[in-house]
């Protein structure tokens, strides 16, 4: 990537000033993964397009208005990009269906292999490498393989964005002067995001819910693209000081965040069949905005900061941080297995994912049933029983007959403060290092969490933050769902050994260093 930038500032007044400028990156290269003539011939574009050649010009604009010596205005508009992992190119050099390939086992006609039918899972069964079901051998052709691809109309994703903000120094009397308060809203807007997109599947009908049914191609073609949906509002207010007084020197800080967010693909992985597998859907090809994973709602957090030369000229410090924020987002979803007979089809390799949102029947559904046993058609009261109690415990009661979206829920909040305690000590005089001094310090990260093992844990839903409410769904003769296996703790809603503890940040540090200055 290459990138040129300019920005000049200009002073309308002493009280007006604006600041412009533009930046431009452009990308080169001359690699290109190895092209598939049968994807070609499928979809009607190469699948060796790069990065080569495309670029993106991003203008910036801001603006800058002293009301008076104590209110300052400002804002500003402009296009950004970057931040998107160059892996997700690299995977159209791995994956280009000629270099790796892979049969299809699941007894399915493979329309690549030439009318051949696969001969199924057996097939590799006390397999011997020097002679190969002949079966198998058809399918294993160059350009069979699945194919990640760049769409040869992919852009750069940009977003533009635009602020507004105010900041005034009050005097609030016995508190002190010169309290900064100020009040900010960033707007985001989506010009170009990525997302992905399958295109050997076809659909072939719709569940009882409306969501598509695919058919199931034996290997995929899936590409890189854009979408221009996807937007972030956040409202900031803070307030800010600083203050000398007789018992040391004071520094404060605090502030509260909002946000609302949405995005159409949360693209948290490296991979493509994670980036297209993983988030939470009622149909893979044409995914809708909803509550990005990204967003936290609400968060609160501080500083308060000391210090004073209690022992000559050398400083006592003592800080402390802290944090309130809302829970983590997560999806309610039913799990797409067997893999093989998907009920909504599409590859093996996606519908492993379990990340197809739940469907919330209507109390005696004329489209669901309640079995253990795929395929049933005869209703369980007794696990239908469950699953109500399931629905009534997370609150889902007002999604009966829909489709959750997604991120629809979050886990509860977490809590986290942080403490660190130095000290400056004065050292002799060194020859050729001056005056030197070695500063110990002493931090307690999540404090909370050392005081009681409940405080400062941070709980959510495993990643992808999908919890699989609905074991195994099927459909019936009839054209019903049947809802089956429900583990343990399902029922009353999500349960604590549901969630996934997050690791170090539910842990407290205890840290003690030294730093030598001279």
């Amino acid at each position: 990537m290459n990138s040129l930038y300019v920005q000049d500032e200009f002073d309308y007044s002493d009280r007006l000033s604006f600041t412009y400028g533009l930046r431009y990156d452009w990308y080169t290269g001359s690699d290109r993964p190895t092209e598939n003539a049968g994807f070609e011939q499928r979809n009607g574009f190469s699948n060796n397009e790069n990065l080569d050649g495309r670029d993106v010009v991003m203008p910036r604009f801001g603006i800058r208005y002293d009301l008076d010596d104590r209110t300052t205005l400002r804002g500003g508009v402009g296009l950004f990009s970057g931040g998107s992992p160059n892996v997700w190119i690299s995977n159209s050099f791995t994956n280009d269906g000629v270099t790796i390939v892979s049969p299809d086992t699941t007894g399915a006609v493979d329309p690549l292999c030439a009318g051949v039918t696969s001969p199924g899972s057996a097939a590799l069964t006390s397999i011997d490498p020097f002679n190969i079901d002949p079966a198998i051998q058809a399918c294993m052709f160059q350009g069979a393989g699945d194919v990640e691809a760049t769409a040869p109309n992919f852009k750069i994703p940009s977003t533009w964005r635009f602020n507004l903000a105010a900041e005034r120094y009050f005097d609030l009397g016995v508190l002190g002067d010169d309290w900064l308060f100020s009040a900010e809203a960033v707007l985001s807007r989506v010009k170009d995001a990525t997302e992905w997109r399958e295109l050997r599947r076809t659909q072939i009908g719709s569940a009882p819910d409306g969501r598509p049914i695919y058919d199931a191609p034996p290997n995929y073609d899936v590409i890189l693209t854009n979408v221009g949906d996807g937007f972030a509002n956040t409202f900031s207010l803070s307030m800010s000081n600083e203050m000398n007084t007789a018992v040391g020197d004071w520094n404060m800080f605090l502030a509260y965040t909002y946000m609302d967010a949405e995005d159409v693909n949360p693209a948290q992985s490296s991979t493509v069949s994670s980036n297209y597998g993983r988030p939470a859907t009622f149909d893979r090809n044409n995914r809708q905005p909803s509550i990005s994973d990204f967003e936290i709602e609400h968060r609160l957090n501080g500083n308060i900061g000391w210090q004073k030369r209690l022992f000559g000229d050398n400083l006592t410090r003592v800080s402390a941080f802290f944090e309130v924020r809302s829970g983590k987002r997560f999806s309610y979803t039913m799990r797409e297995r067997p893999f093989d007979t998907a009920v909504w089809g599409g590859d093996s390799t996606f519908a492993r994912r379990d990340s197809q949102l739940l469907y919330v029947p209507l109390q005696s559904d004329p489209d669901v049933i309640f079995s253990e046993t795929p395929g049933d058609l005869t209703n369980d009261p007794a696990l239908e029983a469950d699953f109500n109690a399931f629905i009534s415990g997370a609150g889902l009661e007002a999604y009966r007959g829909q489709i959750l979206p997604r991120n629809h829920d979050t886990t509860s909040g977490r809590s986290r403060v942080d403490l660190r305690i130095s000290q400056e000590i004065g050292l002799t005089r060194l020859p050729g290092l001056g005056d030197s001094k070695l500063e110990l310090f002493f931090d307690i990260e999540n404090l909370g969490n050392l005081l009681n093992n409940d405080w400062g844990r941070v709980e959510q839903v495993n990643f992808p933050f999908n919890f699989v409410a609905v074991g195994e769904v099927s459909l019936n003769a009839n054209g019903q769902y049947v809802y089956g296996s429900f583990g343990s703790g399902f029922s009353g809603g999500l349960q604590p050994a549901s969630l996934q503890n997050g690791g170090l940040p539910s842990l407290y540090k205890i840290q003690l260093g030294a730093r030598f200055r001279f």
